[in-house]
């Protein structure tokens, strides 16, 4: 069932919370500048300007724009942290759909040149969809010595669907082309309704067609570099769980030579932490809390073991 125009933009404006939109909060102990050339759009967080770092690129997920959250919480261990926009703010596009590669690529190539980073460690991190696009892209470019993936996903998805678009496409581009095969939404009039009354929309993200899912899968073995897979084992978003758990049997299978780990917590939903409003996407605020401290206290581990 087509939805209409008024519909859509509320859908995807409804769904931004779960993205990881985290509330800027600058760290005094960092120095944050804007990025904004090249046609590249983020903040740059530096623990000073006198020596070289290891360094992270942080993607968000669905909704665009920008977090500071990890930023400010790697900054603080000795790592120059790039938080990289790709969609909603600036001249990106406002739509998550055909997003170049190449723009993640320009991004690597640009950090490596910074004088304050150590371009021969760097790692990445993506939260939701954004662990989607961290993954899609570093299989493509296996540049990382670790990756994090915050709830993530084992296969491409279709992009935003466009008001004017009959015909839907791949989130993710390269080369002038959509990244294919992927998995279309189920977005029906139905499950929108029950996303805007409860806030959940898992059944949008359907992996229900086995055979697309399958021929969707990214192709994970190709990274080259140790992956940490965090997830809710009640995320009501999308199947952060089965994905993630899907990702470590493609790696067994391919007797993948790189650690790989997949940490997931229980009564705990898409947000691996408590909202102000209470909101977790899932799960309860008491699961929610304990991943949210846990968890960072694992990535920083990890990427202190394979990037210091």
């Amino acid at each position: 069932m087509q939805l209409n125009k008024r519909i859509l933009i509320t859908f995807f404006f409804s769904i931004c919370f779960f993205a990881g939109n985290i509330l800027f909060a600058q760290s005094k102990d960092l120095i944050v500048k804007d990025v904004d050339e090249n046609g590249l759009v983020g903040k740059i967080a530096l623990p000073d300007t006198l020596n070289k770092f290891p360094a992270i690129i942080t993607l968000k997920g669905t909704g665009g724009g920008l977090s500071m959250f990890y930023p400010n919480l790697f900054g603080k261990h000795g790592y120059v942290v790039l938080s990289l926009a790709y969609s909603g703010i600036s001249h990106l596009p406002k739509l998550e759909k055909e997003i170049p590669l190449e723009y993640f690529e320009k991004a690597v190539q640009w950090l490596k040149k910074h004088p304050n980073v150590d371009s021969s460690r760097l790692g990445i991190i993506g939260t939701s969809r954004g662990a989607e696009g961290a993954l899609v892209f570093t299989s493509k470019f296996p540049v990382f010595k670790a990756l994090v993936s915050v709830v993530g996903s084992n296969v491409v998805w279709q992009g935003d669907p466009s008001i004017n678009d009959s015909i839907p496409t791949s989130r993710w581009s390269y080369q002038g082309k959509p990244v294919i095969p992927y998995v279309t939404l189920n977005l029906t009039k139905e499950i929108y309704e029950y996303g805007m009354k409860t806030g959940l929309w898992g059944d949008m993200f359907s992996l229900k067609n086995k055979k697309a899912v399958k021929r969707a899968e990214i192709p994970v073995e190709k990274i080259n570099a140790p992956i940490l897979l965090f997830s809710g084992s009640d995320d009501a978003v999308w199947s952060s769980g089965f994905m993630s758990n899907a990702i470590v049997k493609r790696l067994k299978k391919k007797k993948y030579p790189f650690e790989y780990r997949h940490i997931s917590y229980p009564e705990t939903g898409h947000l691996l932490f408590v909202s102000k409003d209470g909101k977790t996407g899932g799960g309860t605020g008491k699961g929610a809390q304990f991943a949210d401290d846990d968890s960072q206290k694992q990535i920083i581990s990890f990427f202190n073991k394979y990037l210091k």
